[in-house]
């Protein structure tokens, strides 16, 4: 901890620079404070939205249209109960294929808490291979740290407190490396259609 009381006047600058070694000193991220300003991505809405599992952007995965990540994402968590995998993937936003989610959380796959993170980068690396905007807007992030700026979610996002994993951001900085390496280092990026 910076030792200093919530009492004390802060300048925004002091303000930033707290919460960004809140959020990455416990985490072992301690890059982030000697990165040039600006090197930092937020995404949840605005001008990263493609990041998010909210975003409009469509998966083919097994055959079946999902509209978002989200949507398959939640409904991976009812792989024995096909009713509400269903009434998931027909959910007309990625907001109500999460209520659904939650409002049945009774009945969410006993080993989810084991698989979701390998489900979570799986779904991640279909968006990309199947979105070649969304692939070139990530590269283009260039070395920068992906935070998912959800103040709800502390396991996937910065939380509340500022204290989150942002584990869904380290999933994007993970397939960005891979994907630079492919791309960036090889054949180049692939065309829009």
């Amino acid at each position: 901890m910076l030792g200093w009381s919530k009492t004390s006047p802060l300048t925004t600058q002091e303000v930033l620079m707290f919460e960004a070694v809140e959020i990455y000193q416990f985490r072992g991220l301690r890059s982030l404070l000697n990165t040039p300003k600006g090197k930092q991505v937020f995404f949840y809405e605005d001008e990263h939205y493609y990041l998010s599992n909210f975003s409009a952007f469509a998966l083919v995965v097994g055959g079946e249209t999902w509209m978002t990540v989200e949507h398959i994402y939640q409904a991976m968590k009812f792989s024995d109960h096909l009713r509400i995998r269903g009434l998931i993937k027909d959910a007309l936003s990625a907001h109500v294929s999460r209520e659904i989610a939650r409002a049945n959380k009774k009945l969410v796959r006993s080993d989810w808490n084991q698989v979701k993170l390998q489900i979570m980068e799986s779904l991640i690396k279909t968006k990309i291979s199947q979105h070649p905007y969304v692939l070139r807007r990530l590269l283009e992030t260039g070395d920068a740290i992906l935070i998912e700026n959800s103040n709800e979610n502390a396991f996937w996002g910065r939380g509340s407190d500022w204290c989150g994993q942002n584990h869904l951001g380290r999933i994007w900085m993970k397939l960005r490396g891979q994907e630079r390496t492919l791309h960036v280092e090889g054949k180049g990026i692939p065309k829009e259609h």
